[in-house]
């Protein structure tokens, strides 16, 4: 047997082996039977002194890698959505389970069809309505709810150690540093991540602030990392004080600078200016980062009271995961608020991270929410996966939430104490009295059952 005959059975074996791994469910051998099929068209081309030849075999394995990709990026989503969306019912409703192999086959025999075979897993869910694909202009436009502001997405995996599990957001500091999917963090700006959840690594950012975090990772290498915090738009566009001394704020969103931004307003309405009242205008605040809400929330708060309840996918038959997330610590010039006349106001349009924000400080005696309306009623905690065989992300809900005083908020919202003059927020603003916010404040603390200590903390 010739050397040329030899060689064409050691493509045939290894075409043959690279097939059957294709039908494989784990994206492991789906990987390794590519490697392998690779090494067929190397043995091929070593048989064939023919280039005409060697040019059909490649373009052939071109598109059977276009095939695979396809395949994978169904598997990709059906997986991401398995093991983070927080309703096993859901998830082990029949039609999610099969959808798998069923569009995952779709995807492979028809590659341009890809994208509709992924929509498909995800209608076969039959999730909530914030659970979708989204495409790579949306996915960047997220970027603003970025807390870490370096362009990672961090999950820690059924090990318990940090992983990032997204594409690092383009021309992101992440990015730029070269970090990628897969790739193990052991610390954040010192501290030990091994067993903590994703919402402990941002309090670990927010705790230490700056524009820079700090990353050691399983490699061994270490890098600083710049945070991008400035470029997102300004979540407080509107101050000002009443000739009376009530203070006013409007929030539009909580994002990346939220925090900052109203520890100076705060600092500024109630030292500087002596205000003896203050007003948040809530008013079609549809939400933003959850963790801004945490932080928000915190000033007026002491350190460590319940700010907000989650409830996670279950990691054991009827046994969800439950959490508590607590009011941090706020040092000067972000220093906390006790017992100050506080009053939100709130209607339809607030939502999501604005109902974590007012259900924690009116369940904790901190303010009177005041509204014709109550809340929107979004009480689902969304996460942003990038795709990596794909572009784009999936939104996917991995929480649902209560108040501290354990009242669900999806569906039902927040109800106002009191009643605002008008519902709209593009009404001209009419500031009550202080007297007014003081007298509605005093009222809510004489009535509250979950006083706290009632003095002012700088």
């Amino acid at each position: 047997i010739s050397q040329q005959q030899m060689m064409i059975k050691i493509f045939l074996l290894l075409q043959a082996i690279a097939n059957g791994l294709e039908h494989s469910s784990s994206i492991k051998w789906l990987q390794i039977g590519r490697r392998i099929g690779g090494a067929a068209l190397a043995a091929l081309q070593i048989a064939s002194n023919n280039p005409v030849l060697r040019q059909d075999v490649a373009w052939s394995y071109s598109a059977q890698e276009e095939k695979e990709k396809a395949r994978e990026s169904v598997y990709e989503v059906w997986d991401l959505l398995n093991k983070y969306y927080y309703d096993t019912s859901a998830l082990r409703n029949e039609n999610f389970q099969e959808s798998r192999t069923k569009y995952g086959q779709g995807a492979f025999n028809e590659p341009e069809a890809a994208g509709q075979a992924r929509a498909q897993v995800v209608k076969s869910l039959k999730a909530d309505k914030y659970t979708r694909l989204i495409d790579a202009a949306q996915y960047e436009a997220i970027s603003k709810y970025d807390i870490l502001g370096i362009g990672l997405i961090l999950q820690p995996g059924d090990d318990g150690i940090c992983r990032i599990t997204s594409p690092p957001l383009p021309g992101s500091s992440a990015a730029k540093a070269g970090l990628s999917v897969d790739d193990t963090i052991i610390s954040i700006d010192g501290v030990d991540v091994k067993g903590l959840s994703s919402f402990d690594y941002l309090d670990i950012v927010s705790k230490v602030g700056g524009n820079s975090i700090n990353l050691k990772l399983g490699s061994g290498r270490e890098l600083t990392l710049a945070r991008k915090l400035d470029a997102v738009a300004d979540p407080v566009p509107t101050v000002k004080i009443s000739q009376d001394g009530t203070g006013y704020l409007r929030l539009t969103e909580f994002n990346t600078r939220t925090d900052r931004r109203l520890g100076t307003i705060l600092s500024d309405l109630i030292d500087d200016k002596k205000a003896k009242a203050i007003v948040i205008d809530l008013r079609g605040n549809g939400g933003g980062a959850f963790q801004s809400a945490i932080d928000a929330a915190s000033y007026f708060l002491p350190t460590g009271t319940p700010v907000v309840d989650i409830v996670e996918q279950e990691k054991d038959p009827g046994s969800p995961l439950r959490s508590t997330f607590r009011a941090k610590d706020k040092q000067p010039p972000n220093h906390k608020i006790y017992n100050f006349p506080l009053e939100l106001w709130i209607d339809r349009g607030s939502a999501s991270s604005s109902e974590v924000f007012a259900g924690a400080l009116r369940d904790n005696c901190a303010a009177v929410v005041a509204g014709k309306q109550t809340s929107f009623g979004k009480g689902l905690i969304q996460a942003v996966l990038g795709l990596i065989q794909a572009e784009g992300g999936l939104i996917v809900t991995v929480a649902q939430y209560y108040t501290p005083a354990n009242k669900p908020v999806q569906g039902i919202g927040i109800s106002p104490d009191i009643p605002l003059p008008t519902t709209s927020f593009f009404a001209p603003i009419s500031l009550p009295e202080s007297t007014k916010v003081q007298a509605d404040f005093a009222a809510l603390s004489q009535s509250c059952s979950s006083p706290f200590p009632m003095s002012r903390t700088t």
